[in-house]
């Protein structure tokens, strides 16, 4: 039914998650990722709604990508990403292969700011699911620990996920196991 998935956001991110992914010995470029990743969305969310976290440098690449398989922007929003580093600031890219899809004109600053805090990524998760009531699914492409696995099953959908680094994978099947036997 729909995406939301945070990709690395840029060319030293990817590389950190291949030195990092004990598994996964051929490396590939930047624009290659992208492209692939674009492909991904258009072929298995073609017609809902797709929300891509991306570091403000790199989302006009994405979106050129986005567009060439055929899923079209409708938006994006401004927010802060929690890091370890501090909050970043990070584009939310929305869109859809499909021209009916509606998404929100923006989100509330209660949800980006926060009570004075950068909240969690999160918050903005349920926000943007939270807009498209008749979702039954949310597909995460790079799950990482399962922000969105979280996020998705405490609104009752259903999470698909993918995470080609098998202890982050680890950490978000936990995680599920854990939010089903509550």
């Amino acid at each position: 039914d729909a995406i939301w998935t945070d990709p690395p956001w840029g060319p030293g991110l990817l590389k950190w998650f291949y030195t990092h992914n004990k598994n996964r010995q051929e490396r590939i470029d930047w624009e290659e990722f992208l492209m692939v990743f674009a492909q991904v969305c258009a072929e298995y969310c073609p017609a809902g709604p797709i929300y891509i976290a991306m570091g403000k440098d790199h989302v006009d690449i994405l979106a050129t990508h986005m567009e060439e398989a055929g899923i079209y922007e409708r938006n994006r929003y401004e927010v802060y990403y929690q890091s370890s580093g501090g909050p970043r600031p990070c584009v939310i890219w929305a869109g859809s292969g499909s021209r009916t899809v509606e998404f929100p004109l923006g989100i509330p600053e209660e949800i980006v700011y926060g009570s004075g805090k950068n909240p969690p990524l999160d918050r903005v998760v349920k926000w943007c699911l939270q807009n498209h009531p008749d979702l039954e699914s949310v597909l995460d492409t790079c799950c990482g620990k399962g922000q969105t696995a979280k996020v998705a099953l405490s609104l009752g959908l259903t999470f698909y996920g993918c995470e080609l680094n098998p202890d982050r994978a680890a950490v978000t099947a936990k995680l599920i196991e854990k939010k089903l036997r509550s």
